[in-house]
């Protein structure tokens, strides 16, 4: 077992197969000293974990982990962050929540105390913005498109024959944070996701695609590190027990 220390005060501790990070925000990476844990060491590090929320986003490296967690660290929700090694070539980042420690609470303080998860999957305005996602199918819009400046989101479908995208339809969109839900999405490979993004599609504004306005869409990190958006399943023709799976689509086409 070794500790990588660095000067700064941020942490690499490996064990066998796993790869933990533990960084207070606002370090900087530098002076890389590596010294033997001993038990108490190891000890300590281990009681130090306390509530821990694992973002969908995963990562090729440790770098571009720690850039992420660096640039979404919320020093109102989270005390500090993991890296996980996953597997080759995959890390994942935990977030150690902020949050009362004694069991003495009241459970009324506990239910009135805004959850700890809140945002931990929240998908920012930016990484949105003038983003494209796509499916295939029939009676579904096929690509969307997001403008935050106008405040409205573009839905299109693709004609194969013409091999471009026809019928661009307007609606207004906002954004709105909430707390922490589950949806299921994609019919073919149903999966649950946690979600802290909620998209309101408004009224139509103009296009021919007039009839999916005043729904709701959910965007998140999905397993390939990208971004999907979740929405209504516009084709219908799903059993009952399906009803409540969305449709998920992607950046790439």
């Amino acid at each position: 077992m070794k500790w990588m220390l660095f000067d700064s005060g941020i942490k690499y501790l490996i064990s066998g197969l796993s790869l933990l990070m533990l960084s207070s925000i606002g370090s900087s990476l530098g002076g890389l000293q590596i010294v033997e844990a001993t038990d108490s060491q190891e000890a300590s590090f281990a009681e130090s974990s306390q509530e821990f929320v694992r973002d969908s986003k995963v990562f090729k490296t440790v770098d571009e982990a720690l850039q992420y967690a660096r640039d979404h660290f919320d020093y109102e929700k989270h005390q500090q962050f993991y890296v996980r090694w996953v597997k080759e070539n995959e890390y994942a980042i935990d977030w150690e929540m902020k949050g009362a420690s004694s069991e003495d609470e009241t459970s009324d303080t506990s239910q009135d105390a805004p959850s700890h998860t809140e945002s931990a999957y929240q998908v920012s305005e930016k990484e949105l913005d003038n983003a494209s996602f796509y499916l295939e199918g029939m009676n579904i819009p096929n690509r969307i498109d997001f403008n935050f400046k106008d405040g409205t989101v573009l839905l299109t479908r693709y004609d194969e024959a013409a091999d471009k995208y026809i019928n661009l339809s307007t609606y207004k969109m906002e954004v709105e944070e909430i707390p922490t839900e589950t949806i299921k999405v994609n019919l073919e490979n149903t999966r649950e996701v946690q979600v802290n993004s909620k998209i309101k599609i408004g009224d139509h504004l103009e296009g021919e695609l007039q009839n999916y306005g005043n729904v709701e869409y959910y965007a998140f990190y999905n397993k390939h590190g990208g971004i999907s958006i979740a929405t209504p399943n516009y084709a219908g023709n799903v059993e009952d027990a399906q009803s409540d799976i969305m449709l998920e689509y992607t950046e790439k086409q």
